[in-house]
């Protein structure tokens, strides 16, 4: 009977979450036309860039659905990292771009940026998370900052193109769910999948974009499982990588790179099948 009961509350949790997601992916799509938080996509059509408000929402929602005592450090670095990104979306400028960007033009002009803004935003965020978090000194928060540091910063960088982001998600969750040491219980598995199969419509079907907001948030909770799901010797060859691919955007552009790698269908391909379907028949 308590087992019977028990799986009743976890069915209860995801039929919960699922109708919160849709309601609220309703009253964001028009919350967003009206307030006018809008903008051209890279067809030059213009949709909400506020799918991170509802990202965030769920985010919170299965933390507090799903852990007994939900962290006070993932609420502070979650939301602070996810307004770094809305500032960004909000008063944001095209140029300059990059980290190197930002800087030299800071050094080079005299005038802030709202990208400076969002990196000492998403560091100060990181420091907070860390204060209210189980990782202990040394290596293991040396590691454990760079990593919140730099997830939002690379998912930013990826989110060009439709479904980058969400592969880039599936991917870091995939290779989590191999080496990690947190075993999920089935019923926030299938949450997850829920919800990854609503952002891949939402998204995929160009009804909204992640924005700065999103990517931030998306690229925070993925650093969040990270660090608190693998060890430090992973958590620093996953940081080489955001290290590398960052170093390879300041030189060249990604979109560049997944022209030129169609076939690497977990980062590139999703997010131009209908580019590359133009390109074909043209």
């Amino acid at each position: 009977m308590a087992g019977g009961g028990k799986v009743l509350v976890e069915i209860w949790k995801i039929v919960f979450l699922t109708v919160c997601a849709l309601l609220g992916w309703y009253l964001l799509k028009h919350a967003s036309k009206n307030k006018g938080w809008m903008v051209y996509n890279y067809e030059n059509k213009s949709i909400p860039y506020t799918f991170g408000i509802l990202l965030l929402f769920l985010i919170i929602l299965m933390d507090s659905l799903w852990i007994s005592t939900p962290s006070a450090g993932l609420m502070f670095y979650l939301i602070f990292t996810w307004f770094a990104g809305w500032l960004d979306d909000r008063y944001g400028t095209p140029f300059p771009k990059g980290l190197k960007g930002h800087f030299t033009y800071f050094l080079t002009y005299g005038k802030w940026t709202t990208g400076l803004t969002k990196i000492i935003l998403i560091s100060a965020a990181a420091l907070l998370g860390l204060l209210f978090s189980e990782v202990n000194g040394g290596l293991a928060a040396i590691a454990a900052f760079s990593v919140m540091v730099l997830s939002p910063h690379v998912c930013n960088l990826l989110d060009t193109r439709p479904l980058r982001v969400w592969s880039w998600g599936l991917l870091h969750l995939s290779i989590i769910a191999v080496v990690g040491y947190y075993k999920a219980p089935l019923s926030l598995v299938l949450a997850i999948i829920i919800i990854h199969m609503l952002w891949g419509y939402i998204e995929g079907n160009k009804r909204a974009m992640l924005g700065d907001n999103g990517a931030a948030a998306a690229g925070g909770i993925l650093a969040w499982i990270l660090v608190h799901t693998t060890s430090t010797v992973f958590q620093f060859v996953m940081i080489f990588f955001y290290v590398l691919l960052t170093g390879t955007a300041e030189k060249v552009s990604l979109n560049t790179i997944f022209e030129k790698l169609r076939k690497v269908v977990v980062l590139g391909e999703w997010g131009n099948k209908e580019e590359a379907g133009t390109k074909v028949f043209k």
